[in-house]
């Protein structure tokens, strides 16, 4: 008979063959992890990094653990996306859990309440995920699986979840209640470094009938894993293209201006609560939105009790709905210098990039740990072969881009003879972890504020321009995409690139790299600063 016990205490401190954990796509491990993962010296974030952990619904990573964890592996089970997570969900992740378990010849599999601490309720969390299990390890005959442990910290929860499974008497097992012995462990002093509150945006179709206006969805994820779903807001597309246009052609941002833009898609309660979650200036925003609303330039946005976050803190952006392929190396976050190939002015009608790529190489040369390959006069050939190496970890390209709003997998970078598509990028088998782009289109290069007269706002132009790019090369295979909404003057570029090139050489996180490379640019009494946009996670690093 099957032997299931709840207990009231720290996972860290039970004993058994393997337990599981739950992961959301495209959300990185939460505070529920780092209790495991000080054990581990941060073993399970390294994994996540690298882009070896699948957040898929039902997908099963594994992770060794062993000593001083009382448990031989960590599953790390994928949940699916958190805000299309139904509590039905629950039963597949617990049939596939035991699969794997037979696999691995399981005999304790020790488990938290998956989705209990998401909002999901103690009533679905246990018909569906909880019963769940018990009913596959059941039906296995013969099974390995001899003992399940329930642990929870809320003895309030222990005795609900202990109630419930009581009553259910559908098939044979024995339910006990207890505690968890605590025994010393050492736990090192690994923390991860940056807490990330993610804010998902979604701008509807106009509604039938309502011709111009459009419904703008906001939940928030704060480092808890409780999400908060705000109440919709509608806005007019002219509101929004009217935003865009002043945005984008004055030579300043004021805080009045980012506070019209924050009030023109949150409403009060959210801006609160998003404010209310940045507790340090090393807690990272994510913004994960749509193709509709990527038109916002959130980079810009300020609250009112949180003046201009992008400037004080990691910011960046990631889609939603898409599906990011990650191929990345996980040795070459470790092993041998940081390569980088540096593509510079293929076209040959833009001198200032090439002014740029000497800065470059300049910085680069003050550290033997990294290796700048210069490429000139790029053919399409060349770059492709060059980027299927598989050896570079970033790639600077500064020249023309294409963008294309109906196929976006036809964007691409301009080269000597011809165009490098975002559809190039699937066949390539290891892509480099970043590309930095400053990328124009029509012949426009950086040319400083009287550059900005030139503006289109509509929602339309905007999806093309900031989405294009990202969206073509981070669905097949790029980490992270930096590049900017509109040409920003010659002198911010210098200091932006610098500053951002010198903390991530030194192997900082991605997003603290470009926060302080904006702090510059900002103490310049430059716009430039909120001009920047990074698609990517920003607690992930190139090295």
């Amino acid at each position: 008979m099957l032997n299931v016990q709840v207990l009231n205490g720290d996972l860290t401190h039970a004993k058994g063959s393997v337990c599981v954990l739950g992961l959301y796509a495209q959300i990185a491990p939460n505070v529920a992890f780092q209790s495991v993962d000080r054990v581990l010296s941060g073993k399970i974030y390294e994994q996540y990094v690298a882009g070896m952990l699948d957040g898929t619904l039902g997908a099963v990573n594994t992770c060794v653990a062993g000593q001083p964890l009382g448990m031989e592996q960590i599953y790390i089970v994928g949940l699916g996306d958190f805000d299309a997570l139904r509590t039905r969900h629950l039963r597949e992740v617990a049939q596939s859990i035991v699969e794997k378990c037979m696999e691995h010849e399981v005999e304790t599999l020790l488990t938290v309440p998956l989705g209990l601490g998401s909002g999901h309720s103690m009533d679905g969390v246990c018909t569906h995920y909880l019963v769940g299990l018990i009913e596959a390890i059941i039906s296995r005959s013969p099974s390995t699986i001899t003992t399940l442990k329930i642990c929870e910290l809320d003895q309030a929860n222990c005795d609900a979840i202990a109630a419930q499974l009581g009553a259910w008497n559908a098939m044979p097992f024995a339910v006990t209640s207890g505690k968890v012995t605590e025994r010393s462990i050492a736990k090192s002093q690994w923390q991860r470094p940056t807490d990330v509150t993610y804010v998902r945006i979604r701008i509807g179709d106009e509604a039938e009938g309502r011709s111009g206006l459009l419904e703008v969805d906001t939940e928030i994820l704060p480092p808890d894993g409780r999400p908060v779903k705000m109440l919709p807001k509608t806005v007019t597309r002219s509101e929004l293209d009217g935003i865009l246009r002043e945005l984008g052609n004055r030579g300043e941002l004021t805080t009045a201006l980012g506070t019209r833009l924050a009030n023109l898609v949150f409403d009060g309660a959210t801006s609160g609560l998003l404010a209310e979650t940045q507790r340090s200036a090393v807690h990272a925003i994510v913004v994960q939105h749509d193709r509709e609303a990527s038109v916002l330039p959130f980079e810009m946005l300020s609250l009112p009790t949180l003046t201009f976050p992008a400037s004080s803190r990691p910011f960046s952006r990631e889609f939603l709905g898409q599906t990011i392929v990650s191929r990345q190396s996980p040795h070459r976050l470790r092993e041998g210098p940081l390569k980088v190939l540096l593509v510079a002015n293929p076209t040959d009608d833009l001198p200032y990039a090439e002014v740029e790529a000497t800065r470059l190489i300049k910085l680069a040369g003050q550290s033997p740990d990294i290796e700048v390959e210069p490429l000139w006069d790029a053919t399409r050939g060349c770059f492709f072969d060059h980027l299927e190496s598989g050896t570079y970890d970033v790639v600077h390209y500064c020249g023309h881009a294409f963008f294309n709003p109906i196929v976006p997998q036809h964007s691409g970078l301009k080269l000597s003879d011809g165009l490098l598509t975002g559809a190039d990028a699937a066949m390539i088998h290891d892509p480099p972890r970043m590309i930095f782009f400053n990328a124009c289109e029509a012949g426009r290069m950086r040319r400083g504020p009287a550059a900005r007269t030139e503006v289109e706002a509509t929602v339309d132009r905007r999806v093309e321009r900031n989405a294009g790019l990202a969206e073509a090369f981070l669905t097949n295979g790029v980490a992270h995409l930096l590049g900017t909404h509109w040409p920003v003057g010659d002198r911010a570029a210098e200091v932006f690139a610098s500053e951002f090139y010198r903390r991530l050489f030194a192997g900082e996180e991605i997003g603290i790299a470009i926060m302080r490379a904006r702090q510059q640019v900002f103490g310049m009494d430059s716009v430039d600063w909120a001009n920047y946009i990074h698609f990517g996670d920003p607690i992930d690093r190139v090295r």
